[in-house]
């Protein structure tokens, strides 16, 4: 669990593949501006946790490797992860990444008290995974929450002090080295000046119905042997920040779910190894922020790498790790995450590009328009939110250009006109009603299939098959050009090869005639109106294939809870079915297998309080004989 939603890296050889065929392609100065174009370092537009300080755009500018076969080597370990992500998804460990929290200082807050908000967004399984614990052992160790099975502790929840939730955090805590073999003895590599053997480890795995595997795992200084191409004579391994470190994270949650005050919460912060940000309240009226884990710093004294290390020694990560990420009672008076960047001068890694297009910015909007925030307002947040896509509400930054383009090249088109108005009137969201809507808006058909044309229409001609790279912050910066945080190497919009130049507007209205052609084909008629697709459903399916209950798709949490950091803390959570998984030998369900499906439907809660246990005296009751 802490690797899956606390670690971050590893994608460096597709980031090296995607680099090499744009410099096959256009030659080393072209291709690496491109590279930087679809994997810029750090946009100073995009939204962060912590509000102050300031960043500026900047390239990668570490030496650069060509490697041989690094197509083929990178869908390889592609291939590995997702059969890996498919076996896991089988059997109910998580696979989906996400995560929301934001907590509202006593100075916005209608009743003055400090109030917090979270939901882990880890997909629904059934019986569910997580399940709500209240953990007592006398005054010091009092607390309720969320728990994983397997994981004695609560993860997410409040004592009778202190709240918090917790986000994947996306720091680069990863990375891929190049290792070189011993042309004579391929299970050895070279460092600091001498061949070295690699740790080898035999599993014998049984296997029903057909004879045993046997497996052989190789490690480096580094970590595992993640690929080997023995043509070249190179592997690659996975070097992690946490490795070994993982047991540490028990003693860091202890820490916070016993955790009085800021100091002490603080301290289990300090010693978490993973990649997870915390939003913190307490009944003293603090909130607070910490990106926490090991971050190392990089042999080009920068926290991200893109691409692959030398493995030879040449190329190691510093002793020294970054600086914590945090904030404590800011200005603002609110604190919000959703898996964003966490402070101006976050560089992306190479798993994550953070730009100015991004979902927590419709928390944030919410809780900076609001005077005072009352816990009505903390619960109806989540359903806001619920019917945005992974980017958030995407029209706020390009409906505006879409608008310009289509009042400028096509004033008297009725068709593209009536689009306009839609698109004016539209919320952004792909549905209307989360709790109750059944089926796709016609304007979230429309953004797609434009946005997808445009794409394409746009980086296509120069970038070939890697226009695929590109995604809706790669278009804004090509929209907003100089003035962009992360201005593009090359104007995208001339047409390479035509002889014509296009703008912009020419192009992203070009891509809607297309995208209303092809819903006009897909639906069968031009009507809009008529261009209707329904709503996904999530269906809670037991191992032995009993369906025991549905809710329609949003983006939402698996478990969510609001605080409210009075005294005594009043607290109210859900799950999406019920606090137990257990079917009887006869078959039966559980009472309480599936009754808070319905509460979770309907973006309701129940209480969550923490229960004042009853103390006995064990030693009398056994002298009397009870």
């Amino acid at each position: 669990m802490a690797n899956r939603f606390g670690e971050s890296g590893g994608q460096e050889l597709q980031n090296q593949a995607l680099l090499q065929s744009l410099i096959s392609a256009h030659g080393t100065v072209t291709g690496t501006a491109m590279f930087n174009d679809l994997r810029w370092r750090n946009d100073p537009d995009a939204p962060v946790s912590v509000p102050t300080g300031s960043s500026t755009a900047r390239a990668y500018d570490s030496p650069m490797l060509i490697l041989p076969d690094i197509e083929r080597i990178a869908a390889e370990v592609a291939a590995l992860r997702e059969g890996a992500a498919r076996v896991w998804a089988r059997y109910g460990i998580p696979t989906k990444l996400g995560s929301y929290a934001w907590a509202v200082s006593p100075s916005r807050s209608a009743n003055g008290h400090a109030l917090l908000s979270g939901g882990p967004q880890m997909g629904f399984d059934t019986p569910d995974l997580i399940h709500e614990i209240q953990l007592s052992g006398g005054q010091e160790f009092d607390v309720i929450g969320m728990s994983i099975a397997g994981i004695p502790l609560v993860l997410i929840g409040h004592n009778r002090s202190v709240a918090w939730s917790m986000t994947s955090g996306f720091g680069d805590n990863a990375d891929i080295y190049v290792e070189r073999l011993n042309p004579l003895n391929a299970d050895q590599y070279w460092h600091l000046g001498a061949w070295r053997d690699m740790l080898i480890r035999t599993e014998m795995i049984n296997v029903r119905g057909q004879p045993a595997r046997t497996v052989t795992f190789r490690r480096t200084v580094h970590g595992p042997v993640m690929a080997t191409d023995p043509a070249n004579n190179l592997a690659y391994s996975l070097r992690r920040a946490h490795w070994m470190q993982e047991t540490r994270m028990f003693g860091a949650a202890l820490g916070m779910v016993r955790a009085r005050n800021l100091a002490d919460f603080q301290q289990g912060v300090n010693q978490y190894q993973v990649s997870n940000n915390f939003i913190y309240a307490d009944t003293a009226g603090n909130i607070a922020y910490w990106q926490a884990g090991a971050i190392p710093i990089r042999p080009d004294g920068g926290h991200a790498g893109r691409l692959p290390w030398l493995g030879d020694g040449s190329q190691e990560w510093s002793d020294q790790l970054r600086a914590i990420p945090q904030v404590v009672n800011p200005a603002q008076g609110h604190l919000a995450n959703w898996n964003n960047k966490p402070s101006a001068d976050f560089d992306n890694g190479d798993a994550v590009l953070w730009g100015k297009q991004d979902r927590v910015s419709d928390i944030q909007e919410v809780l900076a328009s609001q005077a005072s925030v009352s816990q009505a307002d903390m619960a109806a947040i989540p359903m806001q939110i619920a019917g945005l896509k992974w980017f958030g509400n995407e029209t706020r930054f390009l409906r505006a250009y879409l608008l310009r383009a289509i009042a400028a090249e096509a004033p008297h088109d009725e068709r593209l006109q009536e689009v306009a108005s839609r698109l004016v009137a539209w919320d952004g969201r792909f549905v209307s009603d989360v709790v109750a809507g059944t089926r796709l808006q016609p304007e979230e058909e429309i953004w797609n299939a434009w946005l997808s044309s445009a794409l394409l229409n746009t980086f296509g001609d120069e970038l070939g098959s890697a226009w695929s790279e590109a995604n809706l912050n790669t278009l804004l910066h090509a929209l907003d050009g100089a003035a962009s945080g992360v201005p593009p190497s090359r104007d995208y919009f001339d047409r390479v090869g035509s002889g014509d130049v296009e703008t912009a507007d020419q192009v992203l209205v070009q891509s809607l005639r297309e995208a209303l052609d092809i819903l006009t084909a897909r639906f069968g008629t031009p009507d809009i109106d008529s261009w209707i697709t329904p709503r996904p459903i999530v269906s809670f399916v037991y191992p032995l294939g009993l369906v025991l209950g549905q809710i329609p798709i949003s983006n939402r949490a698996t478990y969510a809870q609001i605080v409210e950091l009075s005294r005594p803390i009043v607290a109210v959570n859900i799950i999406p079915l019920g606090q137990s998984g257990f079917i009887s030998p006869a078959g039966g369900l559980d009472h309480h297998f599936g009754d808070q499906l319905n509460l979770f439907r309907q973006f309701q809660y129940k209480p969550m309080q923490l229960l004042a246990l009853c103390t006995v005296n064990l030693p009398a009751i056994l002298r009397s004989g009870y």
